[in-house]
Order: C-alpha cells, then structure tokens, then sequence
C-alpha cells in the first residue's frame, strides 16, 4: 500500500463520517467499520490466497453501503447534495477505487453489502 492510497482512504473515512456519523452514532459508525473490514478479511482468508490483508477500504464501502441504505430510506436524512466537496470525493472515491484490481473491488463490493446488511440489522 502506498501514501496515495493510504491518503484516499484516510479522506474516505473522513468524509463519509462527516455525513454519517452524528446519524447512526460513533459506536454504530465504528461497529460497522469494523465489522465490514472484519468479515471481508475472512472471506478473503477463506476464499483466496490471502497474503497481503484488505486495508481500510472494505470497512468504508461498509460505512458508504450503510449511507447508501439510509439515503434509500428516507432522502432527507442525509442531505447530501452533489455539488460539495465531499460529495463529489466520494463518487470519485468509489469509482477508481474500484479500478484497482479485482481482488480490490471484490472486497469493496462485499464491504459495501455488508454494509447494508448490518444497517438493516443494526440501524
């Protein structure tokens, strides 16, 4: 992982947390993290030749996964509008995020969904 990377993913964080925390709380915005990162390391590590670890990313395409639900619930909630900053990180985020190799959109795409899993279980 290079500084690049470890940067992107460090605004990642960062900007979806300032959308979605005071939402779903710190302990809820940190349950999910933790356990979309979780969950994907051991699929990987069932599934494939893990060797290297997943990072930070699966946990916050979990924490953009639970955005995505809630948004879909109630569009309001969030007020996100496109024109912003982190808005449009985010998007961009997601996009060439997900052009970094299979092994890396798989494990974002599975974050993501268990990000929306556990928001229907949790939030």
């Amino acid at each position: 992982m290079n500084l690049l990377h470890m940067m992107a993913n460090l605004f990642g964080i960062y900007f979806v947390g300032s959308f979605l925390e005071d939402k779903i709380g710190s302990v809820l915005f940190l349950l999910i993290y933790m356990v979309g990162n979780l969950f994907v390391s051991l699929l990987f590590s069932v599934f494939s030749s893990f060797t290297k670890g997943t990072g930070a990313s699966p946990g916050i395409f979990a924490l953009i996964g639970c955005g995505f639900y809630l948004y879909i619930q109630s569009l309001e909630l969030l007020d996100l509008k496109i024109d912003t900053w982190p808005t449009m990180y985010l998007i961009l985020y997601i996009i060439l995020g997900n052009l970094i190799g299979i092994k890396g959109a798989i494990s974002h795409v599975l974050g993501f969904i268990f990000g929306i899993l556990l928001s229907i279980l949790l939030v």
